[in-house]
C-alpha cells in the first residue's frame, strides 16, 4: 500500500508540476508588462501568456486523470469549456461596449479617435492594442469600415455590414444605433435559451461518472451473483448487464461518441447564435429571417437618406459576411440592371418572401418605403425568435424524458434483483 501511495503521489506531483511552471511564467509576464506600455504589441509578453495558461491547463487535466481516472478528463474538458465560454462572453461584452461607445460618439458628432483611445487605455491587453491600432488608422485618414477591416475582432461581425452601409449613406450614427439594437436583440434572445442549453450539457456530464461507477463496480458484482445464483436474473437486469459489459469493453468508443456529440451540439448552438457570417447552408430555413432582417435594415437606412437602393444592394453584394447571400445579392443586382424591380429581384433570389414583396411594393407607391423596410426587418427577427422558441419548447421535454427513461431503466435493473430475492426469502419462510 505504501508503494501504491508513493506512486500515486509521484504521479500527482509530475502532473502538477506544469501548473507551478505555468504560474511562474504568468507572474513573469505580469512583471514584464508592468514596466512597459500595456498597449504595446510585445511578442515576448504574448508568448509568456500563451505558454503559461497552456501549462496550467495541461497540469489541471493531468491531475484529474491521475487522481480520479480517465473518465474525469471529461469533467476537465467541460470545465475548460466553461472557462472558454466565460472568456468569450467577456470578450463579447467588451466588443458590445466599444460598439455602444462608437454609437454614442457618432450620434453626438464627437470625434471617434479620442473615444477609441480612451477605450484602449481602459481595457489594455490584446483588445486594447487592436483598439489603439484602429485609432491610429482613423487618425491617418482611413474610413471606419476600412479601418475595422484592418483590425478584425474589435466589433461583433454582424455589425460590420451595417457600419459599411452607414458610411456609404452618410448616416453613421443611425447605422451604429441599428447595429446596437440588433446586438441587444441577439443577446436577449439567447439569454432565454442559455439555461436550458446548460441543463442539457451539465446533466449528462455529471451523470457519466455515476454511470461509470455503476458499470465498473456494481455491474461486475451483479454478474458474479448471477453466475452463482440458481435462478436467472430478471430480464431488465440481464439487458443492463449486457450493456454494462459492452460499455466496459468499449469505453474509449463511448468517450469519443460523447466528445463528438458535445462538440456537435456546441457547433450547432454557435451556428444558430451567430445567424450570419457563416458560409454553410444548413439550418438556413431557421436563420433566413436574420439574413433578410439585416438586408432590409440596410436598405431602410439607404432609403431614409434617399440613396439609390440598387447601390445599397450592390454594396451588400460585396461586403455581406456570408458568401451564399453575396451571390444571391449579386444575382439580384443583375436582375435589377436587366429591368426588373429591385424588390422583385430580391424576392426572385429568395432574399425576401412573397408577402414582404407585396408590402414593399405598396409602401413604395404610398411613399413610406423606409418605414416598411424597417417593419419588415423587425417582423423577420420576431419570426426567427418564434421558430427558435418553438424548437426549444418541443425538443427540451423530449430530451429530458429520454434522460429520465435511461435513469429509470438503470434503477429498475439494479433494484429488481433485490426485490426478487426478498420475495423468494418471504416465500421460503
Amino acid at each position: 500500500m505504501a508503494t501504491v501511495s508513493s506512486t500515486a503521489v509521484a504521479a500527482v506531483a509530475a502532473a502538477g508540476s506544469p501548473i507551478a511552471l505555468g504560474v511562474a511564467l504568468l507572474i513573469a509576464q505580469r512583471l514584464i508588462s508592468g514596466r512597459r506600455d500595456p498597449l504595446r504589441d510585445d511578442v515576448v509578453n504574448l508568448s509568456l501568456t500563451i505558454c503559461g495558461w497552456t501549462l496550467v491547463a495541461a497540469g489541471f487535466l493531468g491531475n484529474l486523470a491521475c487522481l480520479q481516472g480517465p473518465l474525469l478528463v471529461v469533467w476537465g474538458v467541460f470545465i475548460a469549456g466553461v472557462l472558454v465560454q466565460g472568456f468569450l462572453a467577456q470578450r463579447a461584452a467588451k466588443r458590445s461596449g466599444l460598439l455602444w461607445l462608437l454609437c454614442v460618439a457618432a450620434e453626438r458628432a464627437m470625434p471617434l479617435v479620442p473615444a477609441i483611445e480612451a477605450f484602449a487605455r481602459d481595457e489594455g491587453g490584446r483588445l486594447g492594442r487592436r483598439a489603439r491600432r484602429l485609432a491610429d488608422l482613423l487618425r491617418a485618414g482611413m474610413s471606419l469600415p476600412d479601418a475595422l477591416a484592418r483590425t478584425p475582432g474589435l466589433l461583433p461581425r454582424q455589425s460590420l455590414t451595417m457600419i459599411w452601409i452607414g458610411a456609404q449613406s452618410g448616416d453613421l450614427g443611425a447605422a451604429l444605433r441599428q447595429a446596437v439594437t440588433a446586438a441587444e436583440h441577439r443577446r436577449s434572445l439567447w439569454a432565454g435559451q442559455r439555461g436550458k442549453v446548460g441543463y442539457l450539457l451539465i446533466v449528462p456530464l455529471f451523470g457519466l461518472p455515476i454511470m461509470w461507477l455503476i458499470v465498473s463496480v456494481i455491474a461486475p458484482n451483479l454478474t458474479k451473483i448471477a453466475a452463482e445464483y440458481s435462478k436467472p436474473m430478471p430480464s431488465p437486469t440481464r439487458e443492463f448487464l449486457g450493456i454494462a459489459k459492452w460499455l466496459t469493453d468499449y469505453w474509449p468508443a463511448l468517450l469519443v461518441f460523447v466528445a463528438v456529440v458535445l462538440i456537435g451540439f456546441w457547433k450547432l448552438m454557435g451556428h444558430l447564435r451567430r445567424g450570419v457570417g457563416s458560409n454553410r447552408s444548413r439550418f438556413d430555413w431557421l436563420r433566413h429571417g436574420l439574413d433578410s432582417a439585416q438586408i432590409l435594415e440596410c436598405l431602410a437606412l439607404m432609403a431614409r437618406q434617399q440613396r439609390p437602393l440598387l447601390e445599397g444592394i450592390a454594396g451588400l453584394a460585396s461586403v455581406y459576411p456570408k458568401s451564399r447571400i453575396r451571390r444571391q445579392l449579386a444575382d439580384a443586382v443583375e436582375d435589377a440592371q436587366a429591368g426588373m424591380d429591385w424588390a422583385e429581384s430580391l424576392c426572385r433570389r429568395g432574399l425576401i418572401r412573397q408577402a414582404d414583396l407585396a408590402i414593399l411594393q405598396s409602401a413604395q407607391r404610398a411613399g413610406n418605403l423606409p418605414w416598411a423596410l424597417q417593419e419588415m426587418a423587425a417582423s423577420n427577427r420576431r419570426r426567427f425568435s418564434y421558430r427558435l422558441q418553438a424548437i426549444t419548447q418541443a425538443a427540451f421535454p423530449m430530451i429530458v424524458i429520454l434522460l429520465g427513461a435511461i435513469v429509470a431503466f438503470v434503477a429498475v435493473s439494479l433494484f429488481l434483483p433485490i426485490v426478487t430475492a426478498i420475495s423468494q426469502l418471504a416465500n421460503y419462510r
